[in-house]
């Protein structure tokens, strides 16, 4: 991660997310249930470092002479995974922004999917576009954010949404 940026890492698909995930557990003679690889895929979003510590979060739930990580272990491994264990990966991008990129980052996090539009945050920030630009393109290159498509933006990853609304007060 500190190396490349979150946005320069390329997201696993679900197969390459199951042989990640099957090849880490084998390791510890383990498997995953259905019903929770389909959790993790979800939560992950197919993401190396978050899929990592999502399993090594649930890991840490697993009690032997279990040999099967279920989807009880990631409810409750959810409690503390964004709020403790992600906490130091997301703070990078939110708590060592600037102001202005902090006040886009929270009108992305309360959008659904965590995406919007230029205009739209714009109306909702009160700026100009020419305001946001600069801010937006510094989010794009710390990683972010992504750019989806011509005037239209949405966080990396939709965990950060989650953290970022336990740090910001509430947009207006």
């Amino acid at each position: 991660v500190r190396t490349f940026p979150p946005v320069f890492l390329e997201n696993f698909s679900p197969q390459e997310s199951r042989a990640f995930i099957d090849k880490k557990l084998m390791q510890a003679g383990l498997k995953i249930s259905g019903k929770a690889f389909e959790k993790v895929v979800e939560v992950a979003e197919g993401h190396p470092f978050v899929l990592t510590a999502y399993l090594a979060t649930a890991y840490s739930k697993y009690q032997p002479p279990e040999r099967e990580l279920s989807e009880a272990h990631f409810n409750a491994a959810d409690v503390e995974f964004v709020g403790r264990v992600l906490a130091p990966f997301f703070s990078r991008f939110y708590d060592q922004a600037g102001h202005a990129s902090k006040k886009i980052l929270s009108a992305l996090a309360s959008e659904e999917r965590g995406e919007s539009s230029l205009s739209a945050l714009c109306d909702k920030l009160g700026r100009q576009s020419n305001e946001l630009s600069p801010h937006l393109a510094k989010l794009i290159q710390d990683g972010a954010i992504v750019r989806v498509d011509r005037g239209r933006y949405r966080l990396f990853h939709h965990l950060l949404a989650e953290y970022i609304a336990a740090k910001a007060p509430p947009q207006a």
